[in-house]
């Protein structure tokens, strides 16, 4: 059980790198807003696709949550005043004394 909580806090973390380094390839989009997108109190809503590169990398983000840690998890981006908060919420009841809503957060300069 605590292997699939570590695994869980991982892949957290790589999906933070990952929509980190989307941002920072399409900087002046990340620093406009383009990647705001609200983290919903429950449940994860797939973003659509649309045809800007920052819709669809918010796309593809979400979509990889279901792939690499299973259903429940979401994530949030948030920019402001050129600093981005990336929000991962996910459950971490199979770890020992894990809690039903894990959330870990991470602010970067894009």
């Amino acid at each position: 059980r605590n292997g699939v909580s570590a695994m869980q806090r991982s892949q957290a973390i790589a999906q933070t790198y990952a929509i980190v380094d989307a941002m920072r390839a399409n900087v002046a989009s990340a620093r406009a807003g383009a990647y705001n997108l609200a983290l919903p109190s429950s449940g994860c809503s797939i973003p659509s696709a649309g045809s800007s590169l920052a819709s669809k990398d918010l796309n593809r983000w979400r979509k990889s949550f279901l792939d690499t840690m299973g259903d429940g998890p979401c994530g949030g981006v948030s920019c402001a005043a050129g600093v981005c908060e990336i929000t991962i919420r996910w459950n971490d009841e199979a770890g020992s004394g894990g809690s039903t809503s894990q959330v870990l957060r991470t602010r970067v300069r894009p």
